[in-house]
């Protein structure tokens, strides 16, 4: 069994980062939102002057270690969980984490995770660099992260 863990920004629902591996770990976790962050670098030059990163409340998140890992980060995060059994508070994450599960992981039959991985990234550009969102006024998560990215934080969910 393998895990996707997904890093969204909150405002624009561009995914950051999709990140397949064997483990849901505190380490897969920091993987993944480290990932976001480049991606959001690569995009915008310089990030905000502070990110905030909403998350559930799995254990990855709520371990000692990822909580020391925000606070030495090089990157200025605050840390909010969801509250519990309230699925909505990361909704941006969880609508992109069920549309990737329904229209590229259930799908295919996989051969190997290399394959899935790389089919999971192509879902990941095809989602943000081409497909239009009605609540974004049918432009691209990337169009609009583009725009959005002169406001004074960055909020992401993973």
């Amino acid at each position: 069994m393998y895990y996707v863990t997904n890093v969204v920004d909150y405002a624009t629902r561009f995914p950051l980062a999709s990140v397949l591996s064997p483990t849901r770990t505190t380490q897969d976790v920091i993987e993944a939102v480290k990932q976001a962050v480049q991606e959001a670098e690569q995009l915008s030059e310089t990030l905000p002057s502070e990110v905030v990163l909403v998350s559930d409340n799995g254990p990855p998140f709520t371990s000692k270690r990822f909580r020391q890992w925000v606070k030495q980060a090089d990157v200025p995060f605050r840390h909010i969980q969801a509250r519990a059994h309230h699925p909505q508070s990361i909704g941006m994450v969880e609508r992109y984490h069920q549309s990737l599960k329904y229209e590229a992981v259930w799908m295919n039959d996989y051969e190997d995770p290399i394959e899935a991985r790389h089919q999971i990234e192509h879902y990941r550009k095809t989602y943000a660099y081409h497909r239009p969102h009605q609540a974004l006024g049918y432009r691209t998560p990337a169009d609009y992260y583009v725009d959005e990215q002169h406001d004074e934080s960055l909020r992401i969910t993973a």
